[in-house]
């Protein structure tokens, strides 16, 4: 069973998805479902039970108007409710754009509280890769990088021993051989493969 808490938190991502429907429509932009979005409304014609957002993709083209219709005004309901966060934004540690409830705040498990967002739904740009396999297994390799370098950067409030003894190890390196590099860094290069 869902707890009440959930099913309020899937009311407003509901009305988040009304909220970028009206845009998309109004600016001749595709979305799709994506992820566990995707298979909740096929397999459970709603959420998946345990999903706490919603996940949506759009074709690069689609993705970068977007991206620069919301560019100077971030709140395009009339209550400014509603806020998009782009890629590369001051506190912002996604390479991808999310629209967040801004009335609301949400610290995720194991990232640093000054992180924090509000009630959330990812959307994420669709890109054409190359055919060829030994060079996107060499472009994922990279992608896997730059995330989990993003990712030490941003751990904080973590959950057990064994990832704060990993945390401690892990941004003692990253010191080291990073110094100087934030999470902006590492999403630019995540953004320009």
């Amino acid at each position: 069973t869902v707890d009440e808490k959930t099913k309020r938190v899937w009311a407003v991502q509901l009305e988040m998805l009304d909220e970028v429907e009206r845009i998309c429509k109004a600016n001749g932009l595709k979305y799709f479902a994506d992820s566990g979005t995707l298979i909740g409304a096929i397999r459970h014609e709603g959420y998946i039970p345990w999903d706490d957002d919603i996940d949506v993709c759009m074709l690069r083209k689609d993705y970068d108007k977007l991206i620069a219709l919301v560019k100077d005004n971030r709140y395009l309901d009339t209550e400014r409710k509603y806020k998009f966060l782009l890629p590369l934004d001051d506190n912002y540690i996604y390479p991808y754009m999310k629209l967040v409830d801004d009335s609301t705040i949400v610290f995720e498990k194991d990232i640093k509280r000054q992180y924090a967002t509000g009630v959330w739904m990812d959307i994420f740009p669709m890109d054409i890769w190359p055919d060829e396999k030994e060079t996107l297994r060499k472009i994922m390799k990279k992608h896997r990088f730059y995330k989990m370098m993003n990712k030490i950067y941003v751990a904080g409030n973590l959950t057990t021993m064994r990832k704060s003894i990993l945390n401690i190890i892990g941004k003692g390196a990253y010191k080291i051989l990073f110094r100087n590099k934030d999470y902006k860094y590492w999403n630019k290069k995540v953004i320009d493969m």
